[in-house]
């Protein structure tokens, strides 16, 4: 089954199969946004829930991480953070609107500006097709293409836009990637819940040291707590790395009275061969897997199921690979499928390849509480996510209980953890079967 029939698949569905975020949402305090990182890197505190359900907080996540690491093997997201809000103009005398790029693709930040088409979101409803517009200093020019239609968030955020496509026609003759051009007039897109600026210092605090190949237009934030020096200590032999460019969607807010028709934006991954085989040998080996972020978690569920409908020769062995957003779900029924391991699911997408190939596409994964089963994370490390995402629904989903999750953030706001993208950070492990 192709992606683009998963759209058959019903969403809604019955009553008895709604998805209501209030079921899996929690009362945020204002003060527990944390508006800048724990400094030094590596200082947050950390919240550990067991398989037995059993809650643990730590005063220093560097000081201990290491006991639960030993023998690990621990994946992670190296995509790194492009500046990927600019401020632009449609007239000499138009005020200046955001313009936010939702997703860089596949091929990420070093592709030429000309007549490459990006996914924005125009501060601006109503965008017709045909509209020019400038960023600053005339350091490009684009020209909407599309419009998807509109881009709504929630009273907290800095309002409605437009989604729509943009193709770049003109840039300054020192441009000369994507990626160039960004930097040379974008600015790193912190969260707006952050309700302040973007400063120099996040330009590293906002990326991960070990961030590789410009592709994601917001962090992968669990991976924000780990060091140069903790990375050592648990030694590369114990660590591997895949990229998903992280897309504005994944933040978007959860608006639909049953999470199951919010739509799911596409994210384009890529793991080499070599990477994934490290993954098969560990699972074989009897090494637990860390996952360190919900989008890591998506890759690797994403290549799960990738990897079963290889299996079934649902994908006509294509090389691009791709999962739609509820997919899953007749694979899942199937029981013959779902029961396929995932060191089988991932050898079928390697079978006669080399370890310096790569795997590449793109996930909708919708992954949702009370229906999905995870087929590859076991132990999850996660920021504290805001109580209106997609994500919110992921860590339901991953412990199991909407009741566990809130009550666990709200004993943490009680204990003063710090939330979202620069806050604290969880360490979680799939419940017992």
């Amino acid at each position: 089954m192709s992606s683009s029939s998963a759209a058959a698949i019903p969403t809604s569905g019955t009553a008895d199969d709604a998805i209501r975020l209030a079921d899996f949402s929690y009362d945020l305090r204002l003060e527990s946004i944390a508006k800048y990182p724990a400094f030094p890197r590596g200082s947050s505190k950390l919240l550990r829930v067991d398989a037995d359900g059993n809650v643990s907080f730590y005063d220093n996540f560097t000081d201990s991480f290491g006991q639960f690491a030993a023998g690990a093997h621990i994946v992670f997201n190296e995509s790194k953070v492009v500046n990927g809000r600019l401020n632009v103009r449609s007239g000499d005398n138009e005020e200046a609107i955001e313009m936010m790029i939702l997703d860089m693709g596949v091929t990420g930040a070093d592709v030429d500006c000309i007549g490459v088409d990006l996914k924005v979101m125009l501060r601006r409803v109503d965008v017709p097709v045909g509209t020019m517009f400038v960023a600053s200093e005339g350091m490009g020019t684009f020209e909407v293409v599309h419009v998807d239609g509109l881009w709504e968030e929630d009273e907290h955020s800095n309002g409605n836009g437009t989604e729509c496509t943009v193709r770049c026609i003109a840039h300054d003759e020192s441009i000369k990637t994507v990626g160039d051009m960004l930097d040379a007039v974008g600015t790193v897109p912190i969260p707006p819940y952050l309700d302040r600026e973007a400063e120099e210092s996040d330009a590293e605090a906002y990326n991960n040291v070990y961030a590789a190949g410009s592709g994601s237009v917001a962090a992968p934030t669990a991976g924000l707590h780990f060091t140069d020096k903790l990375l050592r200590e648990i030694g590369d032999d114990n660590l591997s790395f895949l990229s998903l460019h992280v897309g504005a969607g994944t933040f978007k807010p959860v608006i639909a009275e049953n999470c199951r028709d919010h739509k799911m934006h596409a994210e384009s991954f890529q793991v080499s061969v070599g990477e994934v085989r490290r993954i098969v040998y560990a699972m074989e080996s009897g090494k637990p897997l860390i996952v360190v972020g919900t989008t890591s978690s998506r890759t690797l569920e994403s290549l799960f199921w990738c990897g079963v409908k290889r299996i079934a020769g649902l994908d006509g062995g294509s090389d691009d690979l791709r999962l739609g957003q509820e997919e899953w779900i007749p694979l899942l029924n199937d029981k013959d499928k779902s029961n396929i391991s995932a060191a089988k699911a991932f050898r079928a997408l390697i079978e006669g390849k080399t370890d310096d190939d790569m795997l590449r596409g793109s996930t909708s994964l919708m992954i949702i509480p009370k229906k999905y089963e995870f087929k590859v994370v076991e132990n999850l490390i996660t920021n504290f996510h805001a109580p209106d995402s997609t994500l919110m629904l992921l860590v339901s989903a991953f412990l199991g209980s909407g009741e566990k999750v809130q009550s666990v953030y709200e004993e943490a706001q009680d204990r003063d953890y710090k939330f979202l993208s620069y806050g604290d950070v969880c360490l979680f492990t799939r419940p017992r079967r």
